[in-house]
């Protein structure tokens, strides 16, 4: 992160642009960052179908929340999915990263972002992550859909 960017396209192609990016002035990330200390929520194992609906309430309305995989361990349980939303603003993308850093849930934003500008605003898609332990009495086997 910088404090000074400046950048210049060196073609008209708005598919596959070529450029220049200069990044002066280096941020200090520990001035950054925010430490958040709040006990994430361990007492239940929720279903795939339970985490699922939870992120539908999290998510911006007409948002397409697409499930991929479960990552297991012998503690952490890993609900991965591709979420593809619609702002008009990026004002509204950081907010809902505000409301998912609230939650008493693991829940995570995973690269690659991808922001592209429409007519209607503008389309991100991005991996989203939801983490759980595991119930000792349960296991958790990994699938993929």
């Amino acid at each position: 992160m910088y404090k000074d960017v400046a950048y210049s396209t060196l073609s008209n192609d708005k598919v596959n642009i070529n450029g220049v990016v200069l990044a002066r002035n280096e941020i200090e990330l520990n001035k950054t960052y925010k430490t958040y200390d709040k006990e994430y929520l361990t007492d239940e194992f929720m279903a795939l179908d339970r985490v699922t609906e939870q992120l539908k309430i999290l998510m911006p309305i007409d948002s397409i929340i697409k499930f991929n995989t479960t990552a297991s361990n012998s503690t952490i349980t890993r609900f991965v999915y591709s979420v593809n939303i619609l702002v008009k603003d990026p004002r509204e993308f950081f907010d809902m990263i505000g409301v998912l850093n609230n939650e008493l849930y693991s829940i995570h934003i995973a690269y690659p972002i991808s922001m592209l500008k429409t007519e209607t605003g503008i389309e991100i898609e991005f991996v989203l992550v939801f983490n759980q332990h595991n119930d000792s009495n349960e296991e958790v086997k990994e699938e993929t859909k």
